[in-house]
């Protein structure tokens, strides 16, 4: 794992029509769907249309609003914090076709847009952004990894996995990225290349 000064790290998942993220000052346990006590979880909801902000209490499911700030939202395809600046950067629909990326206050749920989607595609499905601060996209089905500025929202090529990809994270332990195929098979990616290795183990975790 590469060191910062102070590190961050988020987990999203999409739940349904929700985005759901964790906001961490430690990095994630990967073994124990329990939060630590210096985590917060929170849901970004796509139902109403304008990409309401709320916080979970973990230990009951119980919701709180916090608001939004963006009438024209229609859903969020990515939310990440990076451990660099501890921003956390979102990447939204506008009118079900554009996207922009954005950054999110999670104390008031305003958000702040950075620019458009755009150069190699102008669509992407998941934000990932590591511990040094870098910023990678990607859509599913197999479609190519991306580099992706977080100061104007440029998407560039990397390279294509070669597996039938239906989504994927990054594991800041490790520093790696991994992609989760719609045929139940794990494999690492690598960042320089977009190329998929062999399928990889891992655990099935079981919720309460």
């Amino acid at each position: 794992m590469k060191m910062v000064k102070t590190t961050f790290s988020v987990v999203v998942a999409a739940v349904a029509a929700l985005g759901m993220f964790v906001v961490s000052a430690s990095p994630a346990n990967a073994v124990t769907p329990t939060l630590p006590s210096d985590q917060h979880l929170f849901v970004i909801d796509c139902n109403n249309g304008d990409g309401y902000l709320w916080s979970v209490n973990p230990a009951n499911g119980m919701s709180t609003a916090v608001g939004s700030a963006h009438p024209t939202h229609t859903c969020t395809a990515g939310a990440q914090e990076n451990p660099v600046d501890g921003k956390v950067y979102v990447v939204y629909t506008l009118n079900n076709e554009d996207q922009m990326l954005s950054t999110l206050d999670t104390q008031t749920g305003e958000y702040t847009d950075i620019g458009p989607i755009h150069g190699f595609t102008q669509y992407i499905n998941a934000l990932i952004i590591t511990t040094s601060g870098e910023a990678y996209g990607a859509q599913f089905s197999g479609a190519p990894l991306l580099r992706v500025d977080l100061a104007t929202g440029l998407t560039t090529l990397i390279g294509t996995p070669g597996a039938d990809t239906s989504a994927i994270a990054y594991n800041p332990s490790d520093d790696n990225i991994y992609a989760y195929t719609w045929g139940g098979d794990a494999y690492r990616i690598n960042k320089e290349t977009g190329a998929a290795t062999a399928p990889v183990s891992y655990t099935h975790l079981t919720l309460p």
